[in-house]
């Protein structure tokens, strides 16, 4: 019986495991895109003049509109020439303007840009994605970081975006920005995936209790206890009814002879 039991409480596991329901993985979705009529074109700028290089960054701000992960970011480009990495980060923004620390940072190497000199959309995807939140400003950035060479890249903006600002600036002065005015983009966030709340668990104890079985043996026991007593009650009765019936015929006999 120990043996059966165990057999079943694995079985039991084993059924209540498969029955779990399981976390659908979130994929990445389209949140914020901006891709209309070119207006104008501005973009990151290296000036290269030696010990005195000026590295101007542009980029544009934007509102998240899903919680999650930004995983990439696309970015229709006129044309660049570099020889320099590119870099691409995402900030948190105040008055709408990049603040503190980047976010998320990814760079470019100048051979993964050949694909895009002469136009064309760069995707980007961020190995370490920063996290958004739905309704908070952001911005992303572009920028030659080293500036050890001339480079320039050119992107198409566009005017009146409410919502956008078109931001730079020039080595470490503070930003500017230009409103409403943006490059064009598309952002992709990664929402969490759905939690699914399992059932409780029945605990089944892999040690079959004592008790039941002992309480069966026990009212087994008990009903052959009572079973007997009452049989020898019985047969006790049955001796005194047979000793007074015996009794009384002894009377009547002796009382007939008087």
């Amino acid at each position: 019986m120990p043996n059966f039991v165990r057999s079943l409480t694995v079985i039991v596991a084993v059924v209540l495991s498969l029955c779990a329901p399981v976390a659908a993985y979130a994929t990445p979705q389209v949140d914020q895109t901006q891709s209309l009529t070119t207006g104008g074109s501005g973009g990151p700028l290296c000036s290269f003049m030696g010990p005195m290089s000026i590295n101007d960054a542009a980029g544009t701000t934007f509102t998240a509109g899903i919680t999650g992960s930004l995983t990439s970011i696309d970015i229709p480009l006129l044309w660049i020439y570099t020889s320099d990495n590119l870099q691409v980060s995402i900030y948190a923004t105040s008055s709408g303007r990049p603040t503190g620390s980047a976010l998320a940072v990814q760079i470019i190497s100048p051979a993964a840009l050949a694909s895009v000199a002469s136009g064309g959309t760069l995707s980007v995807t961020f190995t370490s994605p920063a996290t958004v939140q739905s309704g908070t400003g952001y911005a992303f950035v572009l920028d030659f970081p080293s500036c050890s060479s001339s480079a320039q890249a050119s992107m198409a903006t566009v005017t009146s975006v409410p919502g956008r600002a078109f931001i730079y600036k020039q080595g470490s002065a503070a930003w500017n920005s230009y409103a409403p005015t943006g490059i064009n983009f598309t952002t992709y966030v990664e929402a969490p995936a759905p939690q699914n709340t399992p059932s409780p668990t029945p605990s089944v104890s892999a040690t079959p209790s004592a008790t039941p079985a002992a309480q069966l043996a026990n009212t087994g026991s008990d009903l052959l206890e009572v079973t007997l007593l009452w049989g020898s009650l019985g047969t006790v009765f049955l001796g005194l009814g047979a000793g007074l019936i015996a009794r009384h015929n002894t009377r009547r006999s002796s009382t007939l002879k008087d």
